[in-house]
């Protein structure tokens, strides 16, 4: 097994918003919860050789939600799962490793360097053999192209938001370009590298409208060969034209269905993995293992500061020191049976290349301190301010157990320092549009995603005030500053002090208060190799294989 630990990681110098809570974890058993555990690895697959693979096969994943869009730059296809399924056709010029750096990838770049700081200056040299689907070559005109339709507003696209401070790509030649930042963005591996074909980028109504059946052009080692509504299936084969390593498996599919049905798909034999939700250890059927790591989802509570109580810097402060983050990995693990690291930072997560814990610890009399100083003094176990109690709005979407869950344990934490707080259920399918994004809530929780480059989209959370990611209800300059502190730096080092004092400073903000890592956990079919949950790190699917004695391909 390779199961890689944070703990690797801790002394080494070197997250899109989520709509859908439907892709946290349920409440069930993944391991049995008395099984003492430790800590979630980044990664968990079973390593094999190349001469360990067997040549050929079917391997059949299941999932839960079949895309409405099959485009991933696609504002529909980004906030879906098709990232994932079509990550087996699609490549880059960087390949993301499992603590969140990073390499050039062979397959598509030659080379990746920084030729200039003052402005940022990235030239990228593109492998000559890489082509599309269809057999055009990869060439600089496809990266101007897919710049200036990223930046163009007519497109509904949802690239990373480093595409904002791209000023120009510059062609040197067919092969080679120059990308010219307006500012320093450190962010930039994100962003240097064509996702679609000038085809598709020169056209608004392709790239808006022309990928709800059909998935974008692949360069990678599979193509789509079949997307059916009708069975709800989705299958992948060799792409004929694909310049690399020969992928091992001959085809993966994939078929989507509510999770009790995967379950039961799983243990019939009918697929090779499903998300684990219902399974435990000891019901797994034979030939079945559970593989889980670290995810790069977090649970958190957005405070808002734009109204109430909650204005005052020392009552979301209180708040803060109130929550007892340990009790939610608790919870997690009876909830899931495996519980992920409790977190206190939100640019990057345990394990994360450059990743400083804060070290916020729960402290019931600076809480009740700092609500004292703040005018709100304790009577029979209730903070009150001129006769009236220290009460907070927290809004829920109904029929998701694991936002319930947090938002009982947030109830009885907050209790103990006075704070009354009165949950609020609302139909899921409104919960954002009608109470999180109008910021008609004094607390709300749900999930956020970590990313290997996710500096330009933390600081959305924060700044401005009138970002549509911001749900804090206010900005701060000194915030402000310091994610441009990290952003602006390139040395490795001085990045990695800079982001430790911009996550001292969001602590103390308290706007956003991280809670725990998720774990992602699958059941697989014994047998299959180099496959399994990652928190970051990019599966090579020329390497992802049945082993050679495999009697199950």
């Amino acid at each position: 097994m390779i199961r890689i630990s944070p703990s690797l990681f801790r002394g080494a110098r070197r997250f899109a918003f989520l709509t859908s809570l439907a892709l946290v974890l349920s409440a069930c058993s993944l391991l049995g919860g008395s099984e003492e555990q430790g800590e979630l690895p980044l990664a968990d697959y079973v390593a094999a050789e190349s001469q360990d693979l067997a040549d050929g096969g079917t391997l059949t994943l299941g999932a839960e939600y079949l895309p409405a869009n099959f485009n991933p730059l696609h504002t529909d296809g980004s906030n879906s799962d098709a990232p994932r399924i079509l990550a087996p056709t699609m490549g880059s010029a960087v390949r993301v490793l499992a603590d969140g750096s990073w390499e050039v990838d062979k397959d598509y770049a030659k080379s990746v360097s920084i030729v200039d700081r003052k402005p940022l200056v990235i030239e990228v040299e593109l492998e000559p053999k890489a082509v599309w689907e269809g057999g055009t070559p990869i060439r600089s005109k496809d990266m101007v192209a897919f710049v200036k339709a990223m930046k163009d507003s007519r497109f509904s696209g949802d690239a990373h938001p480093a595409m904002s401070d791209i000023d120009s790509v510059d062609v040197t030649s067919d092969l080679k370009y120059q990308v010219k930042f307006k500012r320093v963005n450190a962010d930039w591996p994100a962003v240097i590298y064509p996702a679609l074909p000038a085809a598709i980028t020169t056209s608004q109504d392709t790239f808006n409208s022309g990928f709800q059946t059909q998935a974008i052009p692949s360069n990678g080692p599979f193509k789509v060969a079949l997307i059916s509504t009708e069975t709800n299936t989705i299958r992948l084969e060799r792409n004929p034209r694909w310049w690399g390593t020969k992928p091992p498996l001959s085809e993966i599919v994939w078929r989507f269905a509510e999770p009790d049905v995967l379950a039961q798909a799983f243990e019939l034999g009918e697929l090779d993995m499903a998300p684990l939700r219902h399974l435990d250890k000891k019901s797994l059927p034979s030939g079945a293992e559970v593989r889980v790591a670290a995810s790069s989802y977090w649970s958190q509570i957005t405070l808002n500061g734009g109204r109430g109580p909650l204005e005052d810097a020392k009552v979301r402060q209180a708040v803060a020191l109130a929550v007892d983050r340990k009790a939610f990995a608790e919870d997690q693990k009876v909830e899931l049976g495996r519980a992920g690291p409790p977190l206190d930072t939100v640019v990057t997560m345990p394990g994360q290349v450059g990743h400083h814990a804060v070290g916020t610890k729960r402290d019931l009399e600076a809480a009740r301190n700092l609500l004292d100083q703040a005018g709100w003094k304790d009577a029979d176990g209730k903070a009150v301010k001129d006769k009236k109690q220290l009460e907070l709005v927290l809004p829920i979407p109904e029929k998701q157990e694991p936002a319930k869950r947090r938002a009982e344990l947030i109830t009885k934490q907050l209790a103990e320092i006075g704070i009354t707080v009165k949950t609020e259920v609302v139909a899921a399918d409104t919960f954002y549009e009608k109470r999180v994004i109008p910021l008609d809530f004094d607390l709300v929780t749900f999930t956020r995603r970590g990313s290997a480059f996710n500096v330009s989209q933390s600081r959305l959370w924060f700044t401005p005030r009138d970002s549509p990611q911001n749900f804090t209800g206010k900005e701060s300059k000194e915030t402000a500053k310091a994610f441009s502190a990290v952003l602006t730096q390139l040395d490795p080092d001085k990045r990695s002090e800079a982001s430790e004092t911009l996550e001292t400073i969001v602590a103390n903000q308290a706007s956003v208060i991280p809670l725990v890592v998720i774990p992602a956990a699958w059941v697989v079919r014994d047998g299959v190799v180099n496959f399994g949950p990652t928190q970051f790190e990019q599966l090579d699917w020329t390497k992802v294989a049945w082993h050679k004695d495999s009697q199950e391909k």
